[in-house]
């Protein structure tokens, strides 16, 4: 009921994968997996389920334990739950490649916990600043990444990639071109 709620009354936009902002979300623009698994666990823990999230490199989903059984929920996908029933007692080599991959993350996810999801975010965030060569906004949301999960291996890659392009950028627009933030000298 809560996947269905989410997806009708909450998530009216469409899946975009760099559309990790909440408030977009809401107001009826696009969302990404970890703005879908982090309404979804708001309104998961507000009726009393127990879901965490759960993320494998460049994906967000939330598993489910209802005292007895555990399982996934794709977030995103409007359709989920009727994809797991047709899909169910279907072996491994005779399911789409959608479900196959999905079967491959939930055997290699790790659990999130709040901190680490939030990490997401900035990480997230990083990457849209690194696309639009803000280097050092790049830089700066890919450590607060790290704060919140040091094990993020993907905002460390980031991390570096935003100071290379930026030294890089900085040298390739030759001596005295670096702008300093206002009201900072240069050393003499």
């Amino acid at each position: 009921m809560v996947h269905a709620f989410l997806h009708k009354h909450v998530l009216r936009g469409t899946y975009e994968a760099s559309a990790s902002n909440i408030g977009v979300a809401l107001d009826g623009g696009p969302f990404n997996c970890a703005a879908a698994s982090a309404l979804f666990l708001v309104l998961a823990t507000d009726c009393g389920i127990d879901a965490q999230p759960m993320s494998v490199r460049g994906h967000v989903w939330c598993r489910v334990t209802d005292g007895r059984n555990t399982f996934d929920v794709e977030t995103t996908c409007r359709d989920w739950f009727a994809i797991f029933d047709r899909y169910a007692t279907v072996p491994d080599d005779r399911v789409s490649a959608a479900m196959a991959a999905h079967r491959r993350r939930s055997a290699t996810g790790r659990v999130l916990s709040t901190r680490q999801l939030l990490a997401i975010f900035h990480f997230n965030r990083g990457v849209t600043l690194l696309r639009h060569s803000r280097f050092p906004d790049a830089a700066l949301a890919n450590l607060r990444a790290l704060v919140l999960d040091p094990r993020c291996r993907p905002a460390y890659e980031n991390l570096l990639a935003a100071i290379n392009h930026y030294v890089s950028s900085a040298a390739y627009a030759g001596p005295g071109i670096v702008q300093l933030p206002a009201g900072q000298s240069a050393p003499h």
